[in-house]
């Protein structure tokens, strides 16, 4: 019969993996990169109490979150939800804000809903998930259910010009063209991007010409061009602005210009 090892050996064996246990978990916590991610799979692996490996779950996900892997962050976030009552209500928050966001950003939209309403449910304080589920709502031309969720986004301080060309795409699918038109042209200056200066000018361009300003209209979608922006209809919206335009009448006490001429007889 195997002679069983001394207490006194089992109790040093016994620190010693618990020294190892606690040079991982603050691995796990506190590290970066690829070696907090083999100390986290370590825990989740070996720990046997459940609380304890949802915290290295969520810990991992917030790693591999960080490090660009978001299928592999989004694997450890599912199964961190699917552990409710071994979180706090706060750190479980924490994962259903990085399951709507994350499901975004990779297109799967059932789950981003999914987990975004349990986010929302549980007084969700993140921004980006309320734009998460706005863009969708804008895809699907569901405007009022959009601003709610941008207005929102709003009131928490988001400041990205994301958030600004949404508003004025909600507003303008309501209807509501003076919101637009207000929301676009106060962004426009605090754009710094020519990407997102040349989308905020086209969308004003379309807005203007929805309330007939044709000649905004003109300058805001040659602005758009300017910018760099792939925009194969502007041109042809620019020809109709432009040809509406010339089919107003002047203004009192002015004479329009006859075509092709400028003001002060020089010829275009």
């Amino acid at each position: 019969m195997k002679a069983s090892l001394p207490l006194g050996a089992l109790a040093a064996a016994f620190i010693l993996l618990a020294v190892l246990a606690a040079k991982e978990a603050g691995t796990c916590r506190k590290g970066e990169g690829p070696e907090a991610i083999v100390s986290c799979s370590l825990l989740i692996k070996y720990i046997p109490f459940t609380s304890m490996k949802a915290g290295f779950l969520a810990e991992r996900a917030a790693r591999y979150d960080k490090a660009g892997m978001p299928t592999k962050a989004l694997g450890d976030l599912t199964d961190l939800a699917g552990l409710t009552g071994s979180l706090s209500p706060e750190r479980m928050l924490e994962a259903y804000n990085r399951l709507a966001v994350l499901n975004f950003k990779t297109g799967k939209l059932s789950e981003m809903r999914k987990y975004a309403d349990l986010a929302v449910k549980n007084g969700s304080a993140d921004p980006e998930v309320y734009l998460s589920r706005a863009s969708v709502n804008l895809s699907r031309e569901n405007y009022a259910e959009a601003l709610v969720d941008l207005q929102k986004a709003e009131s928490l301080g988001y400041k990205h010009p994301s958030l600004y060309f949404s508003l004025g795409d909600a507003y303008k699918g309501l209807g509501q063209y003076d919101k637009a038109y207000t929301t676009l042209k106060d962004a426009l200056p605090l754009m710094t991007a020519d990407g997102d200066k040349a989308q905020i000018a086209r969308l004003l361009g379309l807005t203007c010409f929805e309330v007939k300003n044709y000649a905004e209209s003109v300058q805001y979608l040659k602005q758009a061009l300017d910018y760099g922006l792939n925009c194969p209809d502007c041109p042809a919206a620019i020809a109709m602005a432009q040809q509406l335009l010339d089919q107003q009448p002047a203004p009192a006490g002015k004479k329009r210009a006859p075509k092709g001429v400028k003001h002060g007889g020089k010829t275009q």
